[in-house]
């Protein structure tokens, strides 16, 4: 019986098993895209955008914005989408969001370096001479 055979195919599922545990312990874990949006936050927005869109008391609030205004600020433009916006925020996210006539209306937070994320609906009025609205969110991880 020759036992060296034995020793060198032992010897060489050892090697294996450890090149392969070392391979497992060297690669990077995966990790999640950070381009996507969090779950918790794309139901929030997708809920509120829906609301403002469907009911027609937030609808004529937003219309009835002469210029770009924002909510959340002291001056409450829209007090009752800003309302809606504050009370469906997940928790640990702060939040910014307007009414804008043009689709270039940005919003840069101060001393944010995490990511921000928007979503917005356009609302049109009844009347063809007054121009579409455009309501816009920001939600952004605290810090």
């Amino acid at each position: 019986m020759d036992k060296k055979g034995y020793i060198r195919t032992l010897e060489a599922v050892i090697a294996i098993v450890i090149i392969l545990l070392f391979i497992f312990a060297v690669t990077p874990e995966r990790t999640v895209n950070p381009k996507t949006v969090p779950p918790q936050v794309d139901s929030a927005q997708r809920y509120i955008l829906k609301e403002v869109q469907d009911n027609q008391e937030l609808r004529d609030e937003a219309l009835s914005v002469g210029s770009d205004g924002s909510c959340g600020s002291d001056i409450g433009v829209a007090p009752k989408i800003d309302e809606l916006v504050s009370s469906n925020l997940p928790p640990g996210f702060a939040y910014a969001c307007a009414i804008c006539l043009t689709t270039s209306c940005v919003f840069t937070p101060e001393g944010v370096t995490t990511s921000i994320y928007m979503d917005d609906v356009m609302i049109t009025p009844n009347n063809i001479n007054d121009g579409p609205k455009i309501v816009r969110i920001w939600f952004w991880p605290l810090q």
